[in-house]
């Protein structure tokens, strides 16, 4: 009989606001399969929805009230366009997510030895986004 191995890991949000500490679990914790810290405690830029809503056309982050919505008043079509063209001319560095709103990510790249042969990353879909 074929042995099975199984290996753990967690979901993404933690609830620390320190991006070391929380990258420190993780490693301890999970170091076959580490994965993004998602810190939405340290900043609301780091909810799941909102992490994934930059650059988005027409996507706007209300930090105050702490929400994301679209707003079609103005001149979004603009932003359509920019976002085909970065898009069609492989300007793949337009779609990176910021420190700003991944900072448990960038963290985590810092602190790894080397690649890991498993590492998760907690995505949002069109789905829960929508």
């Amino acid at each position: 009989m074929k042995k099975l191995t199984l290996l753990a890991t967690g979901i993404g949000s933690v609830p620390f606001t320190d991006s070391l500490e929380a990258v420190s679990e993780v490693l301890s914790f999970f170091p076959e399969v580490p994965f993004w810290p998602q810190l939405p405690q340290r900043s609301f830029l780091e909810n799941m929805y909102v992490q994934f809503s930059e650059g988005m056309p027409a996507c706007r982050v209300d930090r105050i009230e702490q929400k994301i919505y679209f707003d079609l008043s103005g001149d979004w079509e603009k932003e359509v366009e920019e976002f085909i063209i970065r898009k069609e001319s492989g300007d793949l560095s337009y779609f990176q997510i910021s420190p700003d709103y991944a900072e448990g990510f960038y963290k985590i790249l810092d602190e790894l030895s080397s690649p890991p042969e498993f590492f998760k990353c907690h995505l949002t879909g069109p789905i829960s986004f929508g």
